[in-house]
């Protein structure tokens, strides 16, 4: 044990043969450890979906911790991150039962499959392969991304905020506006954005949003749990949206430094 203790002493930050004792360390915001991004993940989850206020909704975190009876599970997550991180991964297979039940037209799980079905050769390989990739690609966009809205091609590519003729500059949004409905004569669309959400589905957007998390978290612990430092990285870039929507502008931040040393 002593001889252990020994060898990883080294690794302990400056205690090495090549550090400098003297030296302040530098602060991180993320170590790269497993339970650091599950405390990054796991708010993210947390503060936008799960609520107290949600007991007798169907299809919600919490019902669903009732309904399991996970008492370990708080409703702030830093009580416990083992207990929240395994429901959210009992959750996450839940709806991938129930989405798979769904995209084969099966009622239940000893159902034989109905649509998207194989029908090539046993023993061709290939084909199977195919087969796999393709289904899946379409399982992914049937019930992950169905309906993600996208930037058309003549959408703004910059925070450039300046009108095209005048080359009037502005730092935020409303005022570029201001200026092209008395400079130009332009209005906005007559659709507002109040009126859009009135017609929202707000149970499908709660579910999506939950599916995408849980999505995206099952793939980053993959991806962590095989080593595939591409895929990381990657997915760094969605969670740094997450973070920033979700005021947590420190992991954003630490996403940017993750992806900055590729």
């Amino acid at each position: 044990m002593i001889d252990l203790l020994e060898w990883i002493h080294p690794y302990v930050p400056g205690h090495s043969k090549d550090d400098d004792a003297n030296e302040k360390p530098t602060k991180v915001l993320s170590g790269g450890d497993y339970l650091t991004f599950e405390r990054q993940k796991s708010p993210v989850i947390w503060d936008n979906l799960y609520s107290t206020a949600s007991a007798r909704d169907t299809g919600t975190l919490y019902a669903a911790r009732n309904t399991i009876d996970a008492r370990n599970v708080s409703v702030d997550h830093h009580d416990n991150y083992y207990a929240a991180a395994e429901f959210l991964d009992k959750v996450n297979d839940a709806y991938l039962i129930v989405s798979a039940l769904d995209h084969f037209g099966m009622k239940t799980v000893e159902d034989q499959p109905k649509k998207n079905l194989y029908s090539g050769m046993q023993i061709d390989v290939n084909v199977k392969k195919e087969y796999v990739i393709t289904t899946i690609r379409q399982f992914v966009e049937e019930h992950v991304v169905n309906q993600v809205p996208e930037l058309s091609p003549g959408a703004p590519t910059s925070n450039d905020l300046r009108w095209r003729e005048c080359a009037k500059r502005y730092i935020r949004p409303h005022a570029l506006r201001n200026h092209e409905r008395e400079k130009h004569g332009i209005t906005p669309p007559s659709n507002s954005i109040s009126d859009i959400r009135k017609g929202e589905d707000h149970i499908y957007n709660y579910t999506h949003q939950l599916v995408v998390l849980l999505k995206l978290r099952a793939n980053h612990n993959n991806a962590i749990k095989l080593g595939d430092g591409g895929r990381e990285l990657r997915l760094y870039k969605y969670f740094m949206l997450f973070f920033k929507i979700s005021k947590c502008p420190k992991y954003a931040i630490a996403m940017l430094q993750s992806c900055k040393h590729k």
